[in-house]
């Protein structure tokens, strides 16, 4: 018994510790994208987890993830319009459509505000047919510039004598995160939706006529 209670006590110390400790996170991502195909590729490295990604048009999903230094290789699958609908995804986009853009964004904000960012580097290379697309384009561009250049470096390349269109990204991402802090976030915003849908539920059963007795 008393070895028994001390596994416990260490599993219940291995998955409680790390939830109050600051994780550091490794994010690169590569993408490609013109007339005739596009590309994405992005890995991530958190501890002893690491994970590989690629995928382009006309081909599966590929990926691999690295535990302790053991590989898992896996490949997507292709998608597969259901003969039928599904009562699942009809439910997840019934609460989809049921969260409010405002809640969603301000979550996102708070979360977004406990990110420690270490580096944040983006290269973009933009080529357009049309100079008018890629005057807009620099003009974006010069905005987000200026808007981010405390927390991200923004290099930016357009070429103005394009022969055909073509947009490039190369992002390198360092940033790091307590989880609990973040799980306190996520439990706040769903106690103000659970709350939300108990009174939409309460005007919804208000409303609804009442039933007759039946002889």
């Amino acid at each position: 018994m008393p070895y028994a209670l001390a596994a416990l006590a260490i599993l219940v110390v291995a998955l409680v510790v790390p939830a109050f400790v600051r994780h550091h996170l490794h994010v690169s991502v590569q993408g490609r994208v013109d007339d005739d195909s596009w590309a994405l590729a992005g890995g991530s490295s958190l501890g002893p987890f690491a994970l590989v990604a690629a995928w382009k048009d006309h081909s599966n999903l590929a990926w691999d993830i690295t535990v302790f230094g053991r590989s898992i290789k896996g490949k997507g699958k292709k998608r597969k319009e259901p003969s039928k609908p599904s009562p699942s995804r009809d439910r997840l986009r019934k609460w989809a459509r049921s969260l409010d853009p405002i809640e969603v964004a301000s979550l996102a904000v708070e979360a977004l505000a406990r990110v420690r960012i270490d580096r944040a580097h983006v290269r973009l290379r933009v080529a357009c047919l049309d100079p008018t697309t890629t005057g807009t384009v620099a003009a974006v561009v010069s905005v987000l510039e200026a808007a981010l250049s405390p927390v991200l470096e923004l290099d930016s390349t357009l070429d103005w004598a394009a022969d055909e269109d073509r947009i490039e990204l190369d992002a390198d991402l360092k940033f790091s995160v307590v989880p609990i802090v973040l799980l306190v976030d996520l439990a706040r915003y769903a106690k103000r939706q659970s709350r939300v849908f108990l009174e939409d539920f309460k005007d919804r059963k208000a409303s609804c006529p009442p039933k007759l007795p039946t002889s």
